[in-house]
């Protein structure tokens, strides 16, 4: 187990070297008063201090927390409320979920990290997060279990059992040898 750490502590916020801008960000994204921009940026990169960064989110976790809102590991609402199809259409929602996952990915172990892990698992190192579940040091076989299949867990704000899984397309094999060499996977 790892450390738990709260808002603003627990996010990971990308600079502009980071998270370069990729193509225009579709019209869902800033169309809404309350809009995605306003909390996570112009690229999803996360506004410092307490909205985290969103790129490379896997679709389907990123539409069921947009539709549920997310709550903190004790089960308190955060800042991020739930929206429905009133306020972001299903079809504005998959535009905005393949934008993100379209933009320019890091190239090094760290930038993957911080971008497709930081944020539940810790923002600077893997020693526990918003998901207090430490992976410095894991087994490269529970990596590769975890990140290709996903944790046990079917609600998104159940963050000791839940992790969305990555599949090649989001994550590639060389990207995850990356991260596997950054956090010390043994």
């Amino acid at each position: 187990m790892g450390v738990q750490l709260t808002a603003p502590a627990s996010y990971v916020f990308l600079s502009a070297a980071e998270a370069p801008a990729g193509a225009a960000a579709p019209s869902g994204y800033s169309a809404m008063a309350t809009s995605c921009v306003t909390c996570h940026g112009s690229n999803g990169q996360g506004v410092d201090p307490i909205f985290p960064e969103i790129r490379h989110t896997p679709p389907d976790f990123f539409k069921a927390v947009v539709r549920a809102g997310r709550k903190d590991h004790k089960g308190d609402p955060t800042g991020m409320l739930a929206f429905d199809a009133t306020k972001i259409s299903d079809a504005d929602l998959e535009a905005v979920s393949a934008w993100l996952v379209g933009l320019p990915k890091p190239t090094t172990g760290e930038g993957l990290y911080r971008s497709m892990c930081g944020n539940c698992h810790g923002p600077k190192m893997a020693t526990g997060g918003g998901s207090p579940i430490k992976i410095q040091g894991a087994s490269i076989a529970n990596v590769d279990k975890f990140v290709r299949m996903g944790g046990s867990g079917t609600d998104v704000n159940d963050r000791l059992k839940y992790m969305p899984k990555y599949d090649t397309t989001l994550l590639t094999d060389a990207e995850l040898t990356l991260i596997k060499q950054f956090i010390g996977a043994i």
